[in-house]
């Protein structure tokens, strides 16, 4: 951050998790008409009755009757600021000293709330303060993260560091030597620094991949990362951001950089911050709010899939297809999930790994059921599933005969899902149509339980519409666990 955007930041108490948005839908006259999305801060405290820890001066608990449920900001940048001090400010911490004070924090907030462990969401740089601490601090300090933090949500965090699209990888190298206000933060060998335990300047090895936190440090089933896939409206420094690294990315953050192996995954179409920034949006916070509060996790893949490939060509590489993926939940207003060609994050499958996925199958999205444990809950959410085929010559897409937005197949899958009493066991229920032959769910989906009945299984063949595409075997596979 440029000082002057530090300063805006410590104005706000809440750093950002407090603005909401305003977006427009379409009346019933076709014109455009008002929505409001008020703040994931706000609809805390309306949704599950959490209060804010600002008491003046400092952040407590006291007064508060539901200690437990409060929301903390971890003000990281008030050293850098010259609010409070013109002198003395303007310092800029290391990665190492705010994780190092992020857990001070955390001991106050659990000493203020009497809880074992806290949930941890960060945005953009934010969320590397808290790796920092799960994966160089606690350990050095031998403490287990598991046992302090429960659960690890971030929005736009640049796991993989930044990168450019332009300057064959000379900008990275200036930026790095240059340091300047910490921006080599962002590149592998001081990220290699801030993740690694142990002091001194060890080189980063050549396999390290910053995406992959470290084992044994912090499971990533519990770490959600909210991917931005909206380029296009990232305003800062005049556009020279989104057009630098280009427009695989949320403005900043390169889409593939977003993530970290093993954790959870939505991708939502919105920017790294501004008006319409992931943070202030509707899908940022139904995502978070299902991730820390539901209790049944679903994963989706599709399986016993086969794609022909044309074998005179070079081993099939220059043949693709690319699979968009969209998931909405009955009554919100906004994608839950969605992945396609027009936003350059589908799904792509090509001889290099089709095999591999065809035998493990394609992982399509997972969501976290609300209330499912809760015996006459029922959910009812949607799955877009489409395949295109890409030609290519010499690395180009070939567009001889190619329709534009035009798939081989698609069609929405819509299951209504729910947990009843069954002969003294809870046991899954559900139904389920594809739209093009009903929008009401009305086929019986079973759903088996695991041996150890920690899962329960159910599968959907696709329809005959998808047979010449995908062949006769095809089916969406959920697999429900409990989440806690």
């Amino acid at each position: 951050m440029t000082q002057s955007e530090v300063e805006a930041t410590v104005d706000d108490p809440f750093y950002g998790f407090n603005l909401g948005s305003t977006h427009f839908r379409v009346n019933r006259d076709g014109g455009a008409s008002f929505f409001a999305f008020e703040s994931p801060l706000l609809r805390l405290i309306t949704d599950y009755e959490y209060s804010d820890a600002f008491s003046g001066t400092r952040q407590t608990a006291a007064g508060i009757e539901n200690s437990a449920r409060t929301v903390w900001i971890f003000r990281y940048y008030d050293d850098t600021s010259r609010t409070f001090d013109d002198r003395a400010g303007g310092r800029r911490l290391t990665i190492e000293e705010a994780a190092g004070r992020l857990y001070d924090f955390i001991q106050h907030v659990q000493k203020e709330t009497s809880s074992e462990r806290v949930y941890l969401v960060a945005h953009s740089m934010g969320g590397l303060v808290c790796r920092c601490l799960l994966e160089k601090v606690l350990p050095e300090r031998k403490e287990s993260s598991s046992k302090v933090i429960d659960k690890f949500v971030t929005f736009g965090t640049p796991h993989g560091g930044i990168e450019f699209a332009v300057g064959n990888g000379a900008l990275e190298t200036a930026r790095d030597w240059l340091g300047i206000k910490d921006q080599d933060n962002f590149g592998r060998q001081r990220m290699f620094e801030f993740l690694t335990p142990g002091k001194g300047a060890k080189k980063a090895p050549e396999d390290f991949d910053s995406r992959t936190m470290r084992s044994g440090t912090f499971p990533p089933d519990r770490v959600l990362c909210i991917v931005g896939t909206n380029a296009r409206d990232y305003e800062v420094a005049q556009g020279l951001s989104r057009w630098s690294v280009g427009p695989q990315s949320d403005g900043l953050v390169q889409i593939e950089n977003a993530w970290v192996h093993g954790s959870h995954r939505a991708y939502v179409h919105r920017s790294h911050s501004g008006r319409f920034g992931m943070v202030n949006s509707e899908e940022g916070y139904q995502n978070l709010r299902r991730f820390l509060f539901g209790d049944v996790k679903a994963e989706a893949s599709l399986r016993d899939f086969r794609l022909p490939f044309d074998l005179r060509t070079y081993e099939g590489r220059n043949k693709a297809y690319h699979f968009e993926v969209e998931i909405a939940i009955q009554s919100l207003p906004m994608l839950l999930h969605q992945r396609t060609l027009a936003h350059f994050c589908p799904v792509t499958l090509n001889r290099n790994n089709y095999r591999e996925v065809r035998e493990k199958g394609l992982p399509l999205f997972t969501n976290f059921l609300l209330d499912g444990r809760k015996p006459g809950n029922k959910e009812t959410f949607s799955i877009y599933l489409a395949v295109h085929e890409q030609q290519y010559e010499g690395g180009h897409p070939d567009m001889a005969g190619h329709l534009e937005k035009v798939p081989l197949w698609s069609d929405y899958l819509i299951v209504e899902i729910e947990l009843q009493p069954e002969e003294g066991e809870l046991a899954y229920t559900a139904r389920y149509s594809w739209a093009s032959e009903s929008r009401t769910p009305n086929q019986p989906l079973e759903f088996k339980l695991s041996e150890k009945k920690d899962r329960a299984d159910g599968s959907v063949l696709v329809p005959p519409r998808a047979f010449p595409v995908l062949g006769k075997t095809a089916r969406l596979y959920l697999e429900t666990y409990d989440w806690e």
